[in-house]
């Protein structure tokens, strides 16, 4: 799957489930999802289990970096391609 492809789902799962952000017609894909996007832990936890569902695999708390991976809409990018290629 290419990364576009993954980028406009995840962009599309934020807009229909968190309602703050659904009337935005941009997202920016290097916007910070909680300095610029207002994510807390609970919406982290939510889009998590959202994008698991999403693209049927499952991270691993004890060996992802959280931090690192749902720093962005780019990063989990990246992170989910390289899963499901």
């Amino acid at each position: 799957m290419k990364e576009k492809n993954i980028e406009e789902r995840i962009i599309q799962i934020i807009k229909k489930q968190f309602i703050w952000l659904s009337s935005q017609e941009e997202i920016s894909v290097n916007a910070s999802l909680r300095n610029d996007l207002a994510f807390d832990s609970i919406a982290i936890v939510n889009l998590q289990v959202l994008l698991e569902d999403e693209f049927d695999f499952r991270f691993n708390p004890v060996v992802d970096d959280f931090s690192k991976i749902f720093y962005s809409i780019e990063t989990l990018t990246y992170y989910i391609s390289l899963l499901i290629e």
